[in-house]
């Protein structure tokens, strides 16, 4: 496991971080031959948290996702490079927040990372899940109160998320594509309103691409749940907008809702 404190996040928070790399294979490219999941994504898919004694790593949707489709005996593999603070500027440009504790980006921004992964095996890649959007929230409520010119910053994330999944299906053309919305991280009332904005312009993304949506607002914020509910999703005994282990299983679940219909190990891209 490692020691991991937060270095940045998008919400104005400073702190220091230290990192001890072990390997995992998540973050390690498929061999030839083996079926595989790309997912993109921050802080959510990297399964970055301040819960003391726990690596969100080990348990994020993503790698229950894998669990899952392997359960049958098929070989399913995960190559996720998710960067803590990602945002859909740095995710093409290089140099979120969080590079530090995903130290197989070498230096590289996550899509070329992805390009990189895609040339290499992109033969047997079965899946792509695109999780991004939520630190661009962040970053337009930090900066401004002005709801209108939040609107406008999140139109212009979309446009940007349009263009990572135009890239993606230019890559691996025929490869089904997921697109996550974000869940409202503060439960308020304008954060919420905030949130379904952005979902609205990532609902339209994924329908210009054919491409399913993976319903994580409505993974953390249920109809008719107690409000104490969405502290056993996210973190809230640390102040933490991160999903807790039961967080990160309501996740996976919105994922695997999503899933094409006949996904197969042994089908690719027509």
């Amino acid at each position: 496991m490692r020691a991991r404190w937060l270095t940045s996040v998008l919400v104005a928070l400073v702190v220091a971080l230290q990192l001890t790399v072990v390997s995992a294979s998540r973050d390690s490219l498929p061999a030839p031959g083996r079926p595989w999941i790309l997912a993109v994504g921050d802080s959510i898919t990297e399964g970055w948290t301040l819960t003391p004694q726990y690596d969100g790593r080990d348990h994020t949707w993503a790698v229950q996702l894998r669990d899952a489709l392997r359960r049958d005996g098929s070989p399913w593999d995960l190559y996720t490079l998710a960067c803590p603070g990602e945002t859909t500027v740095t995710y093409v440009q290089g140099g979120c927040v969080g590079r530090a504790v995903v130290p197989e980006l070498r230096g590289r921004s996550q899509r070329d990372a992805a390009g990189e992964a895609i040339a290499q095996r992109g033969q047997w890649l079965r899946l792509i899940v695109v999780e991004l959007g939520v630190n661009d929230y962040f970053r337009a409520r930090t900066v401004s109160r002005d709801g209108a010119w939040i609107d406008a910053q999140l139109d212009a994330a979309a446009v940007r998320l349009d263009t990572i999944v135009t890239d993606l299906q230019r890559l691996a053309p025929g490869v089904p594509v997921i697109v996550a919305n974000i869940y409202d991280p503060h439960g308020l009332a304008d954060s919420w309103q905030q949130a379904v904005h952005l979902d609205a312009a990532i609902a339209a993304v994924a329908a210009r691409h054919h491409a399913a949506v993976a319903d994580f607002l409505h993974a953390v914020t249920r109809p008719l749940a107690l409000p104490e509910d969405r502290c056993s999703l996210l973190d809230c005994a640390h102040h933490d907008i991160h999903p807790t282990l039961a967080g990160q299983t309501a996740l996976e679940a919105a994922v695997a809702a999503a899933l094409p219909r006949g996904l197969s190990p042994d089908t690719g891209p027509g």
